[in-house]
């Protein structure tokens, strides 16, 4: 196993495409289609990697990503934007939050998985500066 996902996103055509590729690349998956219990399931399973939608039913990716960040056992946890949304001052406001990095939807899935790759890598941490793409 490559490890373990967390991702949270509405549209369940998109999020069973992202979990088939995930399983075909050997990572263990989990998920919140509202955002409601992110938190807690970050808390339950201990995941390497959370993959984040900003437009969700319940909550706001926004507030989720400050909720995780204020937990000092979760603030560690690498957290990709995954959204539809482009706008640079949010795009600025979800890095200034915390998150590692920003993969507006409609890139091609490939591209998503390799920034999943490269900050679930040990040695990624907080060192490597905060990506949009």
């Amino acid at each position: 196993m490559s490890g373990k996902l967390l991702i949270v996103e509405d549209e369940e055509d998109l999020l069973q495409m992202i979990e088939i590729m995930a399983k075909h690349q050997n990572f263990e998956c989990v998920h919140d289609i509202n955002g409601n219990k992110v938190v807690e399931l970050a808390e339950a399973e201990n995941p390497d990697l959370i993959l984040l939608d900003l437009n969700l039913p319940m909550i706001s990716g926004l507030g989720i990503l400050r909720e995780l960040k204020k937990r000092p056992h979760l603030k560690a946890i690498p957290v990709i934007i995954f959204s539809a949304i482009h706008e640079t001052d949010v795009v600025r406001e979800a890095i200034d939050l915390g998150a590692n990095a920003y993969f507006t939807k409609g890139g091609h899935i490939k591209h998503l998985f390799e920034l999943v790759r490269e900050y679930m890598k040990p040695e990624a941490g907080t060192a490597q500066a905060p990506a949009a793409v």
